[in-house]
């Protein structure tokens, strides 16, 4: 409310400057009305006096000036005629002091004029009036002739302060509004925004109205349209109530305060706008502006009063306040204030005071978001130091699995320990090893069979892999080894490793992170999608050179070893799922001497246990070896051509040409090779050359398939290395996901 006072005490100071010279002034209550020459004293409401369709009419006074007002200018003002007037001073017209608007159809409110004594003793002023208006016809201020340039100081005061609070209240009205209604437009969800926005650019008409700028735009209809604009508001008002505070739904009878004057709006007769316009808006704006009060003091005056609710009671109490000297004229029942609108100022503070409950909460707000963030930033930090101890416990687990894993390796590689013997199936429910519960069988495989277990400590479900057959030392050393190489790595394109032991019946077994999903091979059907497989591929050459990075050869990779899981609906997971590289078990370390790599050549034909007639044994001499020179491990038409013979050591190339044979059947839905190389090589035939993959995928650049095809080169140093193909992909997949969208899921 500060501010509404500041403008009160200027405009006090103001007007007491200006009429700071000397102020004798002659109030002039007796006049004759023509036609009729009827005896009026003012204030009156002359319309009684006069014909009903009299529209024209002349007030006349005889003054008989003082003898020192005589030889000196005077000011002739009304404080408040809202009639087109025009004096004349013994025949004379006067000069108006104000320039009027272009054709008025009624005056802003406050009138005066020049008058000339020349010395004479007896003035005669006669006051022309224009007034189709029945409230034109009510002359409730005292018509005074004082000796100052301007007007008596009661004549500036009032005219000082109602020009300000106008001028003020439409501004404030205008702009505390349009910044909230946009903001609204722009969030739909700040509905007090939108009320308060409306309510406010409404309401800045009736500041207008005062200063008669609104008859620019609506002439004659001003009263009416005006009338209905500030209603709108009042009732905009209760709304804002309403959402400010969660009141729920605005009664449903605030409608007809709106309904009636738009009806008066459009049945607009001039002499009846007392009826259609003044009564029901007076009706319509009384009636809110007391609900509202009764809203609000059930608000104020409870025990636990929300927050900002007995400010706006007392916003709302002082508009009601300042509003009744309107309703005063607005009747008929004089000026009470001669002439003073205080309704203006009413209207001003309720926008400010609007304003400023949505600016102290929007503060509110910023100091909470702060404190919010300290806090959220107090836990980041917290989480962090979590996450850094999370962190050293899973390397201190990781060392854990890779050391045990390691010891396991030795103890079957060295011959001592020959396994259990057949390891019966588990069956659902079954705990092993008091850890792990048997959920339900996943799949199984040649050598073993995987199985969904709930880790009992925390229920959470795992994948463990657990040798089915009866096995020597070295198939059971392999085991071991895949548990130790696994749990090296730690990145989230390969699958994790989370334990590993021995049963009492000597079986071991390794607990593994459990995918949700399919394994790549059974996603045939969305093989020549180029987007998606672009995608599976960019992230198996991700977890390929974590792989890498830690020195080990993958040595089988190929679609039933690239897990895949189910997309999330929340798109956080990659529209063609996150991919898993998993079984490690025939996988080795770069430059390691451990002889050649052992023969699955009976792996690729399911149910065939026996080594190949292509396999020799090796006779390890104090070092144990889990293969030996001229034996081969993998799957055949992934293989490297240059395992074909036995090769001593395989390179990280070597999975990169496995690499360039998934490339080019998720691309093209076909194998680069009718007759996998490795074997056509072994048995000494002829290896005729890969298609080229641009002749079946003509989606990809021509850069990205010269590198895949490179991939299937026979010399393992002309293959391109990991991180290039890695770069191409990343670029190849970027540049189609922008052509053609979004990948769609399966």
């Amino acid at each position: 409310m500060r501010p509404a006072l500041a403008i009160v005490c200027l405009v006090a100071i103001a007007a007491l400057l200006l009429g700071c010279d000397e102020d004798r002034s002659l109030y002039l209550h007796r006049w004759t009305l023509s036609p009729g020459d009827v005896r009026v004293t003012l204030p009156a409401h002359i319309e009684d006096a006069m014909p009903e369709a009299t529209t024209r009419f002349t007030l006349r006074a005889e003054v008989e000036l003082p003898e020192d007002l005589r030889v000196r200018p005077l000011t002739f003002a009304v404080p408040r005629l809202l009639a087109l007037a025009q004096l004349r001073v013994n025949g004379r017209p006067a000069a108006p002091l104000d320039t009027p608007l272009d054709e008025p159809v009624r005056s802003a409110g406050p009138q005066r004029w020049r008058v000339d004594p020349a010395g004479e003793r007896t003035l005669t002023l006669e006051l022309d009036l224009h007034t189709p208006l029945t409230i034109e016809k009510w002359l409730d201020t005292v018509p005074r002739l004082s000796a100052t340039p301007e007007g008596d100081r009661g004549f500036l005061f009032v005219r000082t302060f109602n020009e300000t609070t106008s001028v003020a209240s439409s501004a404030m009205s205008f702009l505390a509004g349009l910044p909230y209604l946009l903001i609204y437009l722009l969030d739909r969800r700040r509905v007090v925004f939108m009320w308060h926005g409306v309510e406010a650019i409404l309401a800045a008409s009736y500041g207008l109205l005062t200063l008669g700028l609104t008859q620019l735009a609506f002439a004659d209809r001003e009263g009416p349209v005006v009338g209905l604009l500030i209603t709108l508001a009042a009732v905009c008002g209760l709304h804002f109530t309403y959402a400010y505070f969660d009141l729920g739904r605005v009664p449903r009878w605030t409608n007809v305060v709106w309904i009636v004057p738009t009806l008066g709006l459009f049945t607009f007769r001039p002499l009846a706008s007392m009826l259609w316009t003044i009564i029901p808006v007076a009706v319509g704006l009384g009636g809110c502006i007391g609900y509202q009060l009764v809203v609000l003091g059930r608000l104020a005056f409870r025990r636990a009063s929300p927050k900002n609710a007995r400010l706006l009671f007392a916003a709302w109490l002082l508009l009601g306040a300042a509003g009744s000297t309107e309703y005063f004229a607005w009747f008929g029942l004089g000026e009470p204030l001669a002439g003073l609108r205080a309704g203006p100022l009413g209207i001003a503070i309720i926008a400010f005071l609007h304003v400023a409950v949505l600016s102290t909460d929007h503060n509110t707000l910023l100091r909470d978001a702060e404190r919010l963030n300290d806090e959220l930033a107090s836990r980041v930090d917290e989480l962090q130091g979590t996450n850094r101890e999370v962190q050293l416990l899973n390397d201190e687990l990781r060392r854990q699995i890779t050391a045990r894993s390691r010891q396991l390796e030795e103890t079957f590689a060295q011959g001592r320990s020959t396994g259990g013997g057949a390891a019966p199936p588990l069956t659902d429910g079954q705990v092993v090893e008091r850890r792990y519960s048997v959920v339900r069988t996943l799949g199984s495989g040649g050598m073993g069979t995987v199985y969904e277990v709930e880790r009992l400590r925390d229920r959470r479900r795992f994948a463990l892999k657990m040798l089915s057959k009866r096995t020597g030392a070295t198939a059971m050393a392999r085991f071991a080894r895949e548990a130790n190489l696994a749990s090296q790595i730690d990145h989230p394109n390969v699958v994790s490793i989370v334990d590993v032991d021995v049963t009492q019946a000597g079986q071991p077994f390794l607990v593994m992170e459990l995918v949700s999903g399919s394994a790549l091979d059974e996603q045939r059907a969305r093989y020549g999608d180029v987007p998606w497989a672009l995608g599976v591929l960019l992230q198996v050459a991700a977890g390929l050179g974590a792989v890498h990075a830690r020195g080990i050869i993958h040595r089988d990779l190929k679609a039933a070893n690239v897990l895949l899981t189910a997309p999330g609906a929340t798109g956080q997971t990659p529209p063609e799922g996150t991919v898993k590289i998993a079984d490690f078990g025939v996988a080795g370390i770069a430059d390691a001497d451990e002889g050649a790599l052992a023969d699955t050549i009976a792996e690729a034909t399911p149910g065939n246990d026996q080594a190949s007639p292509l396999a020799s044994t090796g006779a390890p001499d104090k070092t144990p070896r889990l293969t030996a020179t001229g034996v081969v491990l993998g799957t055949p038409l992934y293989m490297p051509p240059e395992l074909a013979h036995g090769a001593t050591n395989a390179t990280f190339a070597a999975d990169v040409y496995s690499f360039g044979v998934l490339a080019f059947e998720t691309l093209t839905r076909e194998m680069p090779f009718r007759e996998a190389p490795f074997l056509a090589l072994r048995y000494g035939l002829s290896v005729p050359p890969p298609t080229p993959l641009r002749d079946k995928c003509a989606a990809v650049t021509p850069e990205l398939a010269a590198l895949l095809d490179a991939c299937l080169r026979m010399d393992p140093k002309a293959r391109p290395a990991l991180a290039e193909l890695a770069r191409a992909l990343r670029s190849e997949h970027a540049l189609i996901v922008e052509t053609v969208g979004t990948v769609a899921g399966p």
